[in-house]
């Protein structure tokens, strides 16, 4: 399969190796991301921040596997892959939906996602509620920008990303198909 070198980004998507690289390059991208607002601007995780990091990770590993079998003309295994992590991305699209119901109060979250209920508890039960809390809770909004949370940013980001890799996954098939 032949993937020529284009400045149309379009084009990538047709191909098994780009797609593949971006899948990776987006994903370390994210993860960076996170661990900069972690670590430089000092913005803890709340544990649905935890578990948002985890589809990236996953897809990282996805877009190496995918681009060794790209290289080694298995453009099916690759074309699968692609398509699969269109659904780690989607699926954390969902998990970023969820955390955004938990900060706009729509649901509640996990249990240790919010501050407990103190109104019905003795001085021993809010004492041990106390040492046992979470740093930072789910349902407090760390940082926005243009009235999006970080969560509401990942949310739009993850279902792009996944409709990008189904849609070229899709069309790389396509291209097996016709010989192209």
């Amino acid at each position: 399969m032949s993937c020529p070198f284009t400045l149309n980004p379009i084009s990538y998507l047709k191909c098994p190796y780009s797609m593949s690289i971006f899948i990776v390059v987006v994903s370390c991208a994210a993860i960076a991301a996170a661990y900069i607002a972690q670590y430089i601007f000092g913005l803890q995780p709340c544990i649905l921040c935890l578990y948002q990091r985890i589809p990236f990770y996953i897809t990282i590993a996805i877009g190496i596997i995918s681009f060794y079998f790209s290289i080694k003309k298995k453009y099916e295994v690759s074309v699968f892959l692609i398509a699969l992590s269109g659904i780690a991305f989607l699926f954390n699209s969902g998990l970023a939906f969820f955390h955004t119901g938990v900060e706009q109060k729509w649901w509640k979250g996990f249990s240790g996602c919010s501050a407990p209920d103190f109104s019905k508890m003795t001085p021993a039960e809010m004492a041990e509620a106390i040492r046992n809390m979470p740093t930072v809770f789910c349902d407090k909004i760390a940082w926005e920008m243009f009235g999006l949370s970080m969560a509401n940013y990942n949310v739009i980001v993850c279902f792009g990303l996944g409709i990008i890799c189904i849609s070229s996954a899709f069309i790389i098939k396509r291209r097996l198909k016709s010989g192209i």
